[in-house]
């Protein structure tokens, strides 16, 4: 499948990206799949000496491409449609193109707070009413939180601010895990610390050998 790299966001399933791109290696892939009817792999782009395993699978809505001849920049809309791991990389030039494997999201069976999901959904129309400035758009926009993946995606999304954070949120297979995580940042620490402190918190605890954790 083929890879189109983010800079400075991660994707997720069930949400909708407008990008723009003006690199010619971005500019082929999206090309080679509109012409080809291929969905591609969305990645935040690797910094080097860190491997990045995850991305989205996404459809490019094919009449949205905008082309300015001027700038050279092409514009386009992702829709992110499933989660999916790099196995193995089997072409760097022109583009890259990746042996991926689908990577289910799986609801897990914790009893979740119906309170926190609506705090939840509240600070994402927050930021609709916000950053959305025509109305009719703004309304399909907030329809759109109308199920629990799709209310913690676009959280993850739009409100975290930090893309490694993104990052480990988009590897977990479980989207309760991916709730609590979300309710801790957002909700539970709001006053205790920002995303960043967060950020090193969550991955010295993933630096914890399993047998050290208490269950």
């Amino acid at each position: 499948m083929p890879i189109l790299y983010l800079d400075n966001t991660v994707l997720f399933p069930g949400t909708t990206l407008v990008a723009k791109f003006n690199d010619n290696k971005s500019i082929q892939v999206i090309n080679y799949c509109i012409q080809n009817n291929l969905p591609l792999l969305i990645q935040l782009y690797p910094i080097i000496g860190k491997n990045i395993s995850y991305g989205t699978v996404a459809k490019i809505h094919h009449n949205s491409l905008k082309f300015d001849k001027k700038t050279n920049v092409v514009q386009i809309i992702l829709e992110g449609t499933s989660r999916a791991k790099v196995n193995q990389i089997i072409q760097h030039i022109p583009y890259t193109i990746a042996e991926v494997e689908f990577k289910h999201e799986n609801h897990g069976e914790s009893i979740i707070s119906n309170n926190k999901i609506s705090k939840i959904k509240s600070l994402i129309e927050n930021w609709a009413n916000n950053e959305v400035k025509n109305s009719k758009d703004r309304e399909k926009f907030i329809t759109k939180l109308d199920s629990f993946p799709r209310i913690i995606n676009y959280a993850c999304f739009l409100l975290i601010r930090d893309p490694e954070l993104q990052e480990l949120l988009l590897e977990s297979d479980s989207l309760t895990k991916r709730f609590q995580l979300l309710s801790n940042i957002l909700l539970e620490n709001r006053k205790q610390f920002d995303q960043t402190e967060f950020l090193v918190a969550l991955k010295n605890f993933a630096d914890v050998p399993k047998s050290n954790i208490c269950h």
